[in-house]
C-alpha cells in the first residue's frame, strides 16, 4: 500500500516537472499533493470495500 502511495506521488512529481515546459500550463507542489491525497482515499475506500466483501462471504459460510 505504501508503495503505491510511493509511486503515485513520484508520478505526480514527474507530471508537474513536465506540465513546466508547457507554455499554458505551470507546475504546483498542491496539484502533487491532490494525487496523493486521491490515492490514499482510494486505497482506505478498496480496504473498506475489501474487508466489507471478506465479512460477508464469511457470514454466509
Amino acid at each position: 500500500m505504501l508503495l503505491s502511495i510511493v509511486i503515485v506521488a513520484l508520478l505526480g512529481v514527474g507530471d508537474e516537472y513536465l506540465q513546466s515546459f508547457t507554455a499554458t500550463r505551470h507546475a504546483d507542489l498542491d496539484d502533487v499533493f491532490a494525487d496523493v491525497a486521491g490515492a490514499i482515499f482510494f486505497l482506505l475506500v478498496w480496504m473498506f470495500v475489501s474487508k466489507r466483501r471478506l465479512k460477508l462471504s464469511n457470514d454466509g459460510e
